[in-house]
């Protein structure tokens, strides 16, 4: 149910996009729609993966929200990527949100083609369904032995 919550509340925000403000969108639906369900599966994916780690439900929102803002903040979202250290270009690029900007602004503004969009996407997925792979196998493996 929240996958179709999400591509309901991006239909609206593109609707409204093209509607009010008059945003052209020269790139392909299809790929626009694509990048956006693979970055919800991945958002949803590192909340589960926040849940797994956290002992309480305070420390789960206080990890959520502190991840969340850093993502916001150093992916691009706020400010520009290009002007961000180097150091701090390396760690946002860990971020799946970084990617997926770059998607959604090569496809509302630059018309990206295929390669480029699956090329995002692809690290979109690898980022966060990367890591809560690992940790539930290391998970898994401890429960065995123990």
């Amino acid at each position: 149910p929240y996958i179709l919550i999400e591509s309901i509340q991006i239909s609206i925000i593109l609707l409204l996009a093209v509607s009010f403000f008059d945003v052209p969108i020269p790139g392909t639906l299809l790929y626009f729609y694509t990048g956006a369900g693979v970055f919800v599966i991945s958002t949803f994916t590192l909340g589960l993966l926040i849940s797994t780690i956290a002992e309480t439900q305070v420390q789960a929102f206080q990890v959520t929200f502190i991840t969340f803002l850093s993502q916001s903040l150093l992916s691009g979202f706020m400010f520009p990527f290009l002007g961000t250290p180097g150091l701090v270009k390396y760690l946002a690029e860990g971020f799946s949100l970084t990617h997926f900007l770059r998607v959604m602004s090569g496809i509302t503004l630059r018309d990206a083609t295929l390669p480029i969009v699956a090329i995002s996407t692809i690290e979109i997925m690898s980022k966060d369904t990367d890591s809560l792979r690992k940790l539930l196998f290391e998970r898994g493996l401890k429960n065995e032995h123990a």
